[in-house]
């Protein structure tokens, strides 16, 4: 290249006329690496010269740059470098938050740190509803009925993933933070409050009669199912309300429509987000499993093909 061979015949610029001594710096970090670097000052970096070959020493330590000078030791001519492989099993904790006082005092005290209410601590499967809420066998009994009334009451014509699906909101607004944290309180909330109530069967004025003792068994078993965690409907979600095909209520333009089964829309508020902070349980599975097993047990109406809905 004539414009190569130009440049390498052509004198040096004057900042590279006297350069400084670098190779007496070398020599002196050699022999005295630490009083060197005391010693030394760093020149002002010229410019790059892609023409000149350069060298230097490499100085390594334990800590990072800026720490202890007596830590820095020379790497010596022909030392081969020693890479220390990381261990798989090591957890990275370094850019984790430090705990807090009570992760502390649960860790000084060899107690678990998972976060509490995801798992079962016997076999690490999710949490039923009713481990989530605590229920004794007095409360478990009265939490049962409690959803047995709201599933039979409101939708006992219904197929039984209908039944389903009412149940499923009723425990979505027990741990939406938004209602009633007990069973029976997010059911018969406001029941005082003549057809403003939360489920219209609770403060309709109508005594609550059971009339289909097959469809009370059916809800009886689908009130145990769902707090034992076995029926969860992912097309339901995490809906918190629904209303009948004939009522027209003003709250549906807040709402997230999310399904719709039988005589029932479902919904969730649009202001409430996607609910994924809330709990779920089950699987369709098991659903399908129990809703094919229910279906064969008895009929309702709409299952028989009877339109007429009571």
């Amino acid at each position: 290249d004539p414009e190569l061979q130009e440049a390498l015949r052509a004198p040096p610029l004057p900042q590279y006329a006297n350069p400084p001594q670098a190779s007496d710096t070398a020599r002196a970090f050699a022999v005295q690496p630490l009083e060197a670097l005391k010693q030394a000052t760093v020149p002002a970096a010229p410019a790059r010269d892609p023409f000149r070959v350069k060298t230097s020493n490499l100085f390594f330590g334990s800590s990072s740059l800026g720490g202890n000078l007596e830590s820095i030791e020379s790497w010596q001519p022909g030392a081969e470098p020693l890479i220390v492989m990381p261990d798989p099993d090591m957890k990275v904790t370094a850019s984790l938050s430090p705990p807090t006082v009570d992760i502390a005092k649960d860790i000084e005290s060899g107690e678990s740190v998972a976060p509490k209410g995801e798992v079962n601590a016997d076999n690490q499967r999710t949490r039923s509803p009713a481990e989530r809420l605590a229920l004794d066998d007095k409360s478990r009994a009265k939490s049962e009925k409690c959803l047995a009334e709201a599933v039979y009451f409101e939708s006992r014509g219904e197929a039984v993933r209908g039944q389903m699906a009412v149940a499923q909101v009723v425990m979505n607004r027990v741990f939406s933070g938004k209602y009633p944290d007990t069973v029976c309180g997010a059911v018969y909330q406001n029941k005082h409050r003549h057809l403003a109530c939360q489920f219209t069967f609770a403060c309709d004025n109508n005594a609550d009669v059971i009339r289909e003792p097959e469809m009370w068994e059916r809800a009886k078993k689908i009130a145990k199912a769902t707090l034992d965690g076995q029926i969860w409907l992912p097309e339901v979600g995490k809906s918190t309300h629904y209303h009948a095909y004939w009522v027209r209520p003003s709250w549906v333009a807040e709402m997230k429509k999310m399904y719709k089964t039988g005589v029932h829309t479902f919904y969730r508020p649009r202001a409430w987000g996607d609910g994924s902070e809330v709990p779920s349980w089950g699987t369709p599975a098991q659903t399908a499993a129990l809703s094919a097993e229910l279906a064969q047990e008895a009929k309702s109406s709409a299952e028989m093909g009877n339109t007429e809905r009571r």
